[in-house]
């Protein structure tokens, strides 16, 4: 399923872009106006550090190719953004968040974010600049 994102921010450093399903991008940017201290080190990370999955608050998720989540932790909501790592037509990182889960209640994954996780997979994008 091909679908549309926005590039939102991009690396002065390094080829790398985080962006944004534009279906999903109401209730996700919502959730970042609300949590903008910790999107602003999460995105930091991503755009601005060498390795930008050595931080608990971004992590690339385990068997899954190309799947990676943004923490947020502040006040106990354990909220998660779920992004599909993709390179774009000049051969760009980026990183497109794809799915808002608001409050992470379980420890371990259970069927509904696995399920999640493998739709979110089959995503390909067009990057919108």
């Amino acid at each position: 399923m091909i679908r549309d994102c926005l590039s939102i921010a991009f690396s002065t450093s390094y080829n790398r872009h985080i962006c944004v399903d534009i279906k999903e991008s109401d209730a996700i940017l919502e959730f970042l106006e609300e949590h903008e201290d910790q999107f602003q080190i999460i995105s930091d990370r991503i755009l601005e550090q060498k390795f930008m999955y050595i931080t608990p608050s971004f992590k690339q998720l385990s068997n899954y190719d190309n799947l990676c989540e943004m923490r947020f932790n502040v006040g106990g909501d354990n909220g998660r953004i779920y992004c599909h790592q993709i390179r774009n037509e000049k051969n760009e990182i980026c990183i497109v968040m794809c799915r808002l889960l608001k409050k992470k209640k379980v420890t371990k994954w259970d069927k509904s974010i696995k399920d999640m996780a493998k739709s979110i997979e089959k995503y390909e994008y067009t990057v919108k600049y």
